[in-house]
């Protein structure tokens, strides 16, 4: 699979609409933001180098307030969380020019290499705008956040684009996650989820049976980590069962857990 990433810069419009810049102010807010952008995106594309030098893939868009990817999908997460960190740090070094600190936001729409781009690139920006949305407090963006999907058929349906928003604070969370759910049998995980989404009342007796054949340790770990993503570690769900972690932790597992034939590709097969 391949990875479509959208990323942009959150309440620029907005933030602009309520200062009165002159002509200069207004060319050093521009700047800066390129500035910060461009300098996001170098960082996170010398990361991804370091580990794996022949990575191919495409920069489609990348300057103003937004950038636009195609990766291979075992390096897109990576990616996209060192973008976001690196934009945050160096947003806050320009904040004179930038009237205050910025967050952002972006959204992976993994697919299969040949899928359209447009539609992925369709949802990776539905997503990305979604997950910007949930973190506003007060009309004010309140973090950087990324949300993903992974389409298993031809054509994006609905429920491919109820993602969970992550933010920077809760990313490690869904890391130890994945790593918690990876000890456990992953075809229960899978029924249970299957069960959790369907609004199923029978998910809870699996949930109780999966605890009673799991180790203490590893049934700690889990619980440890869906505290860490914010769900309820008794039920596997978030607040008032709406949604769970393990849903995004199971499919990251797949997908950093399977080899990407993209991988050593093409930039002409990567962007497809």
């Amino acid at each position: 699979m391949v990875a479509v990433i959208h990323a942009d810069v959150s309440g620029v419009g907005k933030r602009l609409q309520g200062l009165a810049l002159s002509v200069a102010d207004m060319k050093g807010f521009s700047e800066a933001l390129g500035r910060a952008t461009d300098g996001a995106t170098k960082e996170a594309l010398d990361l991804i180098r370091a580990d794996a030098p022949r990575i191919r893939g495409r920069l489609v868009v990348a300057g103003g307030d937004d950038v636009t990817a195609v990766l291979p999908a075992s390096t897109a997460l990576d990616f996209v969380i060192a973008w976001l960190r690196a934009f945050e740090a160096l947003s806050n070094t320009d904040a004179k020019a930038l009237c205050g600190r910025l967050h952002a936001g972006a959204g992976i729409a993994f697919v299969h290499r040949k899928h359209p781009f447009s539609e992925a690139y369709r949802l990776a920006a539905k997503i990305c705008g979604d997950a910007k949305a949930a973190t506003v407090v007060g009309g004010v963006p309140s973090a950087s956040v990324l949300a993903f999907t992974r389409l298993t058929t031809s054509r994006a349906v609905e429920a491919d684009e109820r993602t969970t928003p992550w933010t920077l604070a809760q990313i490690g969370g869904l890391r130890a996650l994945a790593e918690a759910v990876k000890a456990l049998p992953r075809g229960t995980m899978r029924t249970w989820l299957t069960l959790a989404e369907r609004g199923d009342a029978t998910r809870d007796a699996l949930w109780a049976r999966a605890k009673e054949v799991s180790s203490e340790a590893l049934w700690r770990n889990l619980e440890q980590a869906l505290v860490e993503t914010g769900a309820d570690p008794r039920t596997g769900l978030f607040a008032k069962g709406l949604g769970t972690p393990i849903r995004d932790a199971l499919a990251l597992n797949h997908l950093l857990g399977r080899a990407d034939k993209g991988v050593h590709g093409t930039q002409k097969e990567a962007a497809t």
